[in-house]
């Protein structure tokens, strides 16, 4: 029981690729008389659905009205480049209510208003400034999509800058004040590889903002303190197969599913329109294997809640205070649907709710014991790619938690090095670090860590692997059988001293 309830805190986030059962819903839609074309973005501001798209007859913004049944209220802007017309319009964020559009070619933000009635009108157009390269220089790089962090009057968008950023936080005239996020996949692609591979969607709610990358099945968090972004967290929720070649991330497509279509937050989740299927099967032209009729649903600290089954295949979603999702789905023309989300994600209830359930289950946890048998975690190495443990039973495994600041940490290096080239036909060496993935990595390449080299990306939170095998300190080393029991544990380093505790409990 131990050992399961230990499963069930380590792989919340991870629930296709551990096995995990999911908490599901199924969802029956309620369609609009309302005819779309290709290319509809969606949003809800206020007490209204938003609708933009460059292929209107009547303007590029409508609004229609909650209150009574999404029946068309107002049409606002158009094609152009003129007053009140965009080139390329994108609906990049909705808050309160006010909506932006991000006109591409323009790099113009518009803030647009929505009065009681559903009438649209310009709050403010804001045009971000760059510095032009000089002769010889790179092509600098700008800036797309900007999102409102709607307690803050600040904006976030994506950069994808040289120096590994991929995001910038902006001020109320789209200066920018900083850049943030490093890459899912490190250090080995150049920005305009980044901006064609990790291209993905954001989303905001209060100070916290939300980016989940479209191919690659990864999604993170960052809030606004002090000034700057700071992460929250990060995961992969489904088992990422890629490798970096050629400067681009190729996948193995009879492996790997996707891609995102959409992402939506409100003020306790967020909410993923994930395509589960195969790439090799995906076909834009064959909208059931296109678009996606399942939701993933995580909690803000990124905590898997649940799985919504929808009964037709959707292609955006946007998320409303009163309980409802919307979305636009092909059947195989474009509708405007909505949906009734479960009782259980409306409002704080629901949400605090998670909160005492997961409070009460980290209370009855009680870490791993010798004698225990190790569970099913997913580990990363620094590529990102998902390694587990039980795949390297067979052998003696030595579990090394290190941290890159801890000294005792670089001493044993060059033991464990010897060991792992030495013992290698029984023992598997295992080093488990708690730092961050940036310090990790640095630390990674300047002591050459050769051998297994992973990290859960969860640091020290209560269901990181550090705290599931009650590490106090560091180093501290785990030996496990080839059946996958531990063995021993030994905290602290002495040269010398760990070759012999490994012989005497390999024997």
């Amino acid at each position: 029981m131990k050992t399961k309830l230990f499963l069930f805190l380590a792989v919340a986030v991870l629930l296709g690729a551990c096995g995990y059962k999911e908490n599901a819903y199924w969802l029956e839609y309620r369609s609009h008389d309302i005819k779309l074309m290709d290319d509809v973005q969606i949003a809800v501001a206020d007490s209204f659905v938003v609708l933009v798209s460059a292929f209107f007859e009547d303007g590029v913004c409508h609004t229609y009205s909650i209150a009574d049944n999404l029946e068309f209220r107002h049409a606002y802007g158009g094609i152009g480049s003129g007053v009140d017309e965009y080139r390329q319009p994108v609906l990049t964020f909705a808050s309160g209510n006010t909506f932006g559009i991000n006109d591409i070619n323009e790099m113009s933000l518009t803030v647009i208003g929505i009065d009681s009635d559903g009438a649209m009108n310009a709050k403010k157009r804001l045009k971000a400034t760059y510095r032009r390269a000089k002769p010889g220089e790179e092509i600098m790089p700008k800036d797309t999509r900007y999102t409102l962090l709607p307690n803050s009057n600040q904006y976030v968008s994506c950069l994808f800058k040289g120096d590994g950023s991929l995001f910038t936080l902006s001020n109320s005239l789209l200066q920018p004040t900083c850049r943030f996020g490093d890459s899912p996949v490190g250090d080995s692609l150049t920005w305009y590889a980044m901006r064609n591979d990790l291209n993905g969607y954001m989303a905001a709610s209060g100070r916290t903002f939300f980016y989940a990358a479209e191919n690659l099945p990864y999604m993170a968090a960052y809030r606004l303190q002090g000034g700057t972004m700071q992460k929250q967290w990060e995961c992969f929720y489904r088992t990422p197969h890629y490798k970096i070649s050629n400067d681009a991330i190729r996948y193995d497509r009879e492996k790997a599913t996707g891609p995102l279509k959409s992402l939506a937050a409100d003020e306790h989740y967020v909410y993923l329109l994930y395509v589960d299927t195969l790439m090799s099967q995906y076909d834009a032209n064959d909208f059931t294997k296109s678009c996606s009729n399942k939701v993933l649903v995580f909690d803000h600290s990124g905590e898997y809640v649940s799985t919504l089954h929808l009964n037709c295949h959707v292609k955006k979603i946007a998320v409303g205070k009163n309980g409802k999702l919307y979305g636009i789905a092909r059947m195989p023309e474009h509708v405007l649907v909505e949906f009734d989300l479960p009782a259980q994600l409306r409002g704080s209830k629901g949400a605090k709710r998670r909160v005492e359930k997961k409070t009460a289950l980290l209370q009855q946890a009680t870490p791993l014991e010798i004698g225990d048998t190790i569970p099913y975690i997913a580990l990363y190495d620094t590529l990102g790619n998902a390694h587990y443990l039980q795949d390297l039973k067979g052998k003696y495994l030595l579990l090394d938690f290190w941290g890159a600041h801890c000294g005792p940490c670089k001493l044993s290096i060059p033991e464990l090095k010897t060991i792992a080239d030495t013992m290698s036909d029984k023992l598997e060496v295992i080093s488990i670090s708690i730092d961050a993935k940036s310090t990790w990595k640095q630390a990674s390449i300047e002591h050459g860590i050769s051998w297994h080299n992973l990290n859960d990306l969860k640091g020290r939170e209560y269901d990181a692997i550090s705290t599931l095998y009650n590490v106090m300190g560091y180093p501290t080393f785990f030996i496990i059988s080839p059946e996958g029991v531990i063995l021993d544990k030994m905290k602290g380093y002495s040269e010398g001293g760990m070759t012999y505790w490994l012989k005497m409990n390999m024997n």
